[in-house]
């Protein structure tokens, strides 16, 4: 239980990691981490960052943004079964094509972007055999988003999220969108976020696919997408 939720966000905590891999057997902690984050602007070189990620290859919740995001992260995660990731793609492939149909991805469930995603990237979704949750936190065109779910064959959620800070929740409301799936919310502090979803309390899904639940029982307007802060 001490090691199942792992956050880096400072030095001391990944060199923690790295003694313990060198005085243990390899197994022990690909055998007891299971969440991972490396948080952007955590104090740990990139170099750092890539040992403690191919000593924790049992990870299935992995969020790793920033400088530690590069193509030196895809053949450690050809080494693991990720299910739930958060990642900017451009930068995980170095500026060149994404491509999603890499092994990788092969078991991903829940999909948190950071990019602004454009036409090739959403048919690149259509890669992801698993994919059931895709979220966006960033603002995209409503036509690009939407252009994403014809090829997510089994997607439950398509989340949009913004900042606690934005006020403007009524730009939301654009005619014309009735796709049950989609949904716009809010966030205050995105790890506090990851941890509590990690330790299994409530997250950033839960919400959204409480808010689908909703409008499915007709408690709420089926053409309305955005839930309000105070919900």
């Amino acid at each position: 239980m001490l090691y199942t939720v792992v956050y880096v966000d400072r030095w001391g905590k990944a060199q923690g990691i790295l003694n313990i891999a060198s005085s243990r057997s390899p197994q022990f902690l690909h055998d007891r981490i299971r969440h991972l984050a490396l948080r952007s602007g955590a104090n740990c070189t990139p170099e750092e960052a890539m040992q403690v990620l191919a000593v924790c290859t049992g990870t299935v919740n992995l969020a790793v943004l920033g400088d530690f995001t590069s193509p030196t992260l895809l053949p450690v995660l050809d080494q693991m079964r990720v299910q739930r990731l958060s990642i900017l793609l451009r930068r995980l492939f170095g500026g060149g094509p994404v491509d999603l149909a890499h092994q990788g991805f092969r078991h991903i469930t829940h999909l948190d972007l950071y990019d602004i995603i454009d036409e090739r990237i959403c048919e690149q979704l259509g890669n992801l055999p698993n994919l059931t949750h895709l979220s966006l936190d960033c603002e995209v065109r409503r036509d690009i988003i939407l252009g994403a779910i014809p090829y997510c064959r089994r997607l439950q959620l398509l989340l949009v999220l913004w900042s606690s800070f934005s006020s403007d929740y009524e730009r939301a409301r654009i005619p014309g969108v009735y796709d049950i799936r989609f949904v716009v919310g809010t966030y205050e502090d995105y790890w506090d976020e990851w941890e509590n979803d990690a330790r299994g309390h409530r997250s950033l899904w839960l919400p959204a696919e409480d808010f689908i639940a909703r409008k499915r029982r007709r408690e709420i307007d089926v053409t309305r997408y955005w839930i309000h802060p105070d919900e």
